[in-house]
């Protein structure tokens, strides 16, 4: 819980806020045109900054929906343990306190950034890791705004490569536009080239950014009369010891929902040009239109995880008949497939997916289907689904895809390579990563494993699997 040392809390104002009942409805109405499926938290921060005001809230959400758009390279949708190596060098971090009005302490240390090894958009990823904590957690935090403590000790000029005209402005539009209600900026210790800077800079800079920052350089009393010297670490003349790793810790703790938060509202760019690019790899069926497939047993959602926590999906290649079925055809199964998966369990998408790949009996006419137009489109599509990462299991053998693997291994990216465990007929090397108590006894598992009860429990969900489909697939209306 975020807390000033006056004792007031960020989450005082939630009681306050409460009262406006229609205005969460009002809002998730108006983003239903916008191709991102937004968490009721996520609505919640932009109505908390705006103090409610639903026309100002969905302002500020459409602005930072097309940036991320045009810019998604600025949008993160890594979880914090991505960037543990920036993270622990202590360059960013949010303070357990407030300042005397409330507002939650973002501490930015910029001279432990090292210029050679860390790029601008890694810095701008953890920051926004940062914020999404904050808000993840307290939404009612940006009624408050932000306090941001910008330590400019020791701070490389180096970093003056990244103050470029686009930078500039695409920080500026992301600030502005952040669910935030206002930032108070406060400026400490010095560094001579950007003391320099400023005096030619200020002048120049619009009146709004004035208002925002204060500068302190090494008069830390006049710093104290907006954060109280209680809630300050010791470093900054403060009485609190800060331990810095435990916050870390419970950040990378917060990792897998942070992620899901990401995924519910930023995976947006990619998925959406493929689907205009594409759409025929995109269809809107719901299972009952391709029973005739699933009742062959092609696919299948098993009901247990793998022993990291992913959802298991079974593909059974030797039971596809490509004299009667066809490419896109499976591809659609596969969507129904993932798409029960999510549409129940969302937060699933922060574990990944556990993919057993059975190539037995598979058909070398199935290789037909193998040319580059499916393989990069297919590469695109897995690339935009909100699954965190893929984890395969290929077992079972056959001679022709054997051979194939290793006439092709050598040219894969290491990326795939990564993702890919070849099992072929040694189930123990399986066993490591999928217990036998969740496997199906034709994999030498333990559990009888009722496919028909797996497929008609998919059948009765064919209204909601295909509402959900023309909910963010028809892209075009």
């Amino acid at each position: 819980m975020l807390r000033s040392a006056s004792g007031a809390c960020v989450e005082d104002i939630k009681n306050d806020s409460q009262k406006e009942n229609g205005a969460l409805e009002h809002l998730r109405n108006l983003v239903e045109n916008l191709d991102t499926t937004p968490s009721e938290n996520y609505l919640q921060r932009f109505l908390y900054g705006a103090n409610f005001n639903v026309d100002e809230a969905f302002k500020k959400l459409k602005i930072i929906h097309d940036h991320m758009l045009e810019y998604p390279e600025w949008y993160t949708k890594d979880g914090p343990l991505k960037f543990k190596n920036f993270i622990d060098k202590d360059i960013r971090v949010v303070l357990p306190d407030c300042d005397k009005e409330g507002r939650p302490i973002y501490l930015l240390k910029n001279g432990n950034i090292e210029p050679s090894t860390t790029s601008m958009l890694d810095v701008v990823a953890v920051d926004d890791i940062w914020l999404e904590y904050i808000l993840n957690k307290h939404p009612e935090a940006a009624a408050k705004g932000l306090c941001v403590i910008m330590d400019i000790k020791d701070q490389s000029w180096k970093l003056s490569r990244w103050i470029q005209p686009q930078n500039i402005r695409n920080s500026l539009k992301k600030v502005d536009n952040l669910p935030f209600k206002e930032y108070k900026v406060h400026v400490v210790n010095n560094s001579w080239w950007i003391s320099i800077a400023i005096k030619l800079i200020w002048p120049l800079m619009p009146q709004r950014i004035k208002d925002m920052i204060t500068f302190h350089f090494d008069d830390m009393n006049s710093f104290y009369e907006y954060i109280d010297k209680k809630v300050l670490p010791i470093e900054y003349g403060g009485l609190k010891e800060i331990k810095y790793a435990e916050i870390y810790d419970d950040l990378y703790k917060s990792n897998d929902e942070i992620f899901k938060s990401f995924s519910c509202y930023r995976n947006i760019k990619a998925c959406r040009d493929h689907v205009l690019q594409c759409q025929e790899w995109y269809r809107r069926d719901g299972p009952l239109k391709l029973k005739y497939i699933i009742d062959k047993d092609v696919r299948a959602v098993l009901p247990d995880c793998d022993k990291e926590g992913r959802p298991i999906y079974l593909i059974k290649n030797g039971n596809i008949d490509a004299s009667k079925m066809n490419f896109l055809d499976i591809v659609a199964v596969d969507d129904i497939w993932l798409e029960s998966i999510l549409s129940k369990q969302p937060e699933s998408a922060a574990k990944g997916l556990c993919v057993i790949l059975d190539i037995k009996d598979q058909s070398w006419k199935l290789s037909k289907w193998l040319h580059p137009h499916n393989i990069r489109q297919s590469v695109k599509k897995l690339d935009s689904l909100p699954f965190k990462d893929y984890r395969v299991h290929v077992v079972n053998n056959v001679w022709w895809i054997s051979l194939g693997i290793k006439l092709l291994w050598p040219f894969m990216p290491q990326r795939f390579k990564n993702v890919i465990k070849f099992h072929f007929d040694d189930m123990d090397s399986f066993y490591e990563y999928v217990d036998k108590q969740v496997l199906p006894i034709e994999y030498g598992g333990l559990k009888e494993i009722r496919y028909s009860e797996l497929y008609e429990n998919l059948y009765q969900r064919n209204d909601e699997i295909y509402k959900n489909f023309e909910c963010y697939r028809n892209v075009n209306n």
